[in-house]
């Protein structure tokens, strides 16, 4: 009889198990917000462990500044948030902290039509939000970032060089929240 409740034990043990190791590994939902501003840090190859890191040394947020990968600093060029604007809606925004002169906060990662398809920022409130939704897909500690309006463009970097550039492409580069 011991043995018995020692075998249903050990089965509850592993089915529990199983149900923590599934959620661990579950897609981000639309409700995904970031209420922390933090680094977004490439997780693989020569970026590995570098930041999302707005171009240039103004303290202010503008249309177009360019995204780059950049060693870690303090500076608030390397903070970013996730944020939802509709409850139905999984499409979310990723937002630089930095504001622009006017004090508007709402400028997030913005698809360049145009080729080599740049990754910039751009004010979601002045501009068409369509090419700053994203979808965030994969775990906290291991995801990519794709655009929510095109099919298979991902968030990517340049293998060479300090202040590696951004852009939208087909590859899964992978990122965390540091």
């Amino acid at each position: 009889m011991n043995l018995k409740k020692k075998l249903v034990a050990f089965g509850m043990v592993c089915v529990l198990a199983l149900g923590m190791a599934i959620s661990a590994f579950a897609d981000y939902d639309g409700s995904t917000t970031w209420t922390n501003p933090g680094p977004i840090t490439a997780t693989q190859g020569v970026g590995a462990y570098t930041n999302l890191n707005l171009e240039g040394s103004s303290s202010y947020a503008y249309a177009y500044r360019d995204v780059t990968l950049y060693s870690r600093t303090n500076s608030d060029d390397q903070k970013w948030r996730i944020k939802t604007l509709s409850s139905s809606s999984d499409a979310v925004y990723v937002f630089t902290v930095r504001r622009d002169t006017s004090g508007r906060s709402d400028y997030a990662l913005n698809y360049i039509q145009s080729a080599p398809h740049n990754c910039n920022i751009l004010s979601i409130s002045q501009n068409n939000p369509y090419d700053c939704q994203v979808k965030i897909k994969g775990s906290p500690i291991s995801f990519y970032v794709e655009l929510a309006n095109r099919f298979g463009v991902r968030l990517n970097y340049e293998r060479a060089g300090v202040g590696r550039n951004v852009y939208w492409g087909t590859a899964f580069d992978y990122w965390r929240k540091a």
